[in-house]
């Protein structure tokens, strides 16, 4: 079956299925200055969630600089997700990181 421009999914919509992730919007894929492909991504819900107990909670603070988990090689191009991890302030488990969906337990982290 062939697409039509008009037919065709937003590379963003590939991106997000063929990473498998749930309640994720991938917001932007670009190439660093290394050839690694970096897709920034952010999850559905508006208010952040505490990354301990999963309950809504007030925004902290916010990093500069987006942390990076490594996921799959495709071919020789290393993918990256990219998120601004915010600090929440959970009324039950106090100051933590949010909440990241896109995380799995054991994935390589950097930065």
């Amino acid at each position: 079956m062939v697409t039509t421009p008009k037919e065709a999914p937003c590379i963003t919509t590939v991106f997000r299925r063929l990473l498998g992730v749930s309640s994720t919007v991938v917001r932007a894929v670009r190439f660093d200055r290394y050839g690694d492909l970096l897709i920034e991504v952010k999850p559905t819900w508006r208010k952040p969630r505490c990354g301990v107990c999963g309950k809504p909670a007030s925004g902290y603070d916010s990093p500069p600089e987006p942390r990076r988990w490594r996921d799959l090689c495709f071919g020789s191009t290393l993918i990256w997700l990219t998120y601004h991890v915010r600090r929440v302030d959970c009324p039950t488990c106090g100051i933590r990181v949010e909440k990241a969906r896109h995380r799995h337990p054991g994935d390589a982290e950097h930065g």
